[in-house]
């Protein structure tokens, strides 16, 4: 039991030493030396001080830098952006140096937000195109019926001014018939008491 006991305490004493260096997975490790490489030694701060723990950590750090390089950002998610905000929130708490991995976590929001956006816009705009087209048509359609109405009051119009010329001209020719109709009417009684007055002349004189 002693020994099992002095292993163990031999394991945590090794475990306290922050100068030991972190090792990571094999398949970790290219992308865990970029990073040390480009932002220092980003658990040198870290809260934890047993190492499998902070390795833990930083293993995760490493693994959403692998997902990020291999996602496209076509193919990229909301939801995979707050898997990785959860790694990088839970690095924060722990005051690992991730502030480069939050810029860009940021960035990477704010752009899916905007192709989101974009894409609406896009939706929004096709649609209102085709509605916009949809009028374009019904308003040409009415405007070849105005036309053609316009065209039909035009020849209503001309019609009626031709047939009002011809109902003057039937009045003015009415009008002059029934004044010479009266003219030989009254000719006509002249000469039948003239043709009277002749007989009773004759009838006297016999």
């Amino acid at each position: 039991m002693a020994g099992v006991y002095e292993e163990l305490e031999s394991e945590e004493a090794s475990s306290l030493d922050q100068n030991q260096p972190i090792s990571v997975s094999t398949h970790l490790a290219p992308i865990y030396q970029a990073i040390t490489e480009k932002h220092g030694d980003i658990a040198e701060n870290c809260l934890f001080k047993c190492k499998c723990f902070t390795t833990t950590i930083v293993e995760g750090i490493c693994a959403a830098v692998r997902d990020l390089q291999a996602m496209h950002f076509h193919s990229l998610q909301e939801h995979h952006l707050e898997s990785l905000n959860l790694v990088a929130t839970d690095a924060e708490n722990l005051n690992l140096k991730v502030d480069w991995l939050r810029i860009r976590l940021d960035e990477l929001t704010e752009a899916l937000h905007l192709t989101s956006q974009q894409n609406n816009l896009q939706n929004d705009l096709t649609d209102k195109t085709k509605l916009a087209e949809l009028m374009k048509n019904a308003l040409d359609s009415k405007l070849a019926k105005m036309l053609n109405l316009q065209y039909d009051i035009h020849a209503l119009e001309s019609e009626m001014e031709t047939i009002g010329v011809a109902t003057k001209n039937l009045k003015s020719t009415l009008t002059d018939v029934k004044s010479k109709f009266v003219c030989f009417r009254n000719k006509t009684d002249g000469w039948f008491v003239i043709e009277l007055l002749i007989l009773l002349i004759y009838i006297l004189l016999r």
